[in-house]
């Protein structure tokens, strides 16, 4: 391979590295800009219990736990995190919960599936 065939594949290769960057900053950027329009979605709502009921579908839609830790009730969190383990297949998300028994059942669910 000729020097200036060299140099022109790193040239490439340099603005090939250039774009992947790039596209993975506005996919990172993407990402953080929709969870904070979920979560003021979600602080909109009138009532607490609308609030919970939210982020709850949210965290399911996302199989994402941490919208599980905005919710007040402490059942409805609790619900929260077991129906993100499941549908993640992640039994570790079941140790987020603060009761034994239903810790307890959602890893039996988890791992059972």
């Amino acid at each position: 391979m000729s020097k200036g065939a060299k140099i022109k594949s790193k040239h490439l290769l340099n603005k090939y590295y250039s774009i992947v960057i790039l596209m993975v900053f506005v996919l990172i950027i993407n990402g953080c800009t929709a969870k904070l329009r979920t979560n003021s979605q979600c602080e909109a709502k009138a009532t607490q219990q609308e609030k919970d009921g939210c982020y709850s579908g949210q965290a399911f839609t996302a199989a994402e736990p941490d919208y599980c830790t905005q919710i007040v009730n402490q059942d409805q969190r609790n619900s929260c995190y077991q129906l993100v383990a499941q549908r993640a297949g992640k039994v570790s998300i079941c140790d987020k919960i603060d009761e034994d028994d239903k810790r307890d059942l959602c890893r039996g669910i988890v791992l059972n599936r």
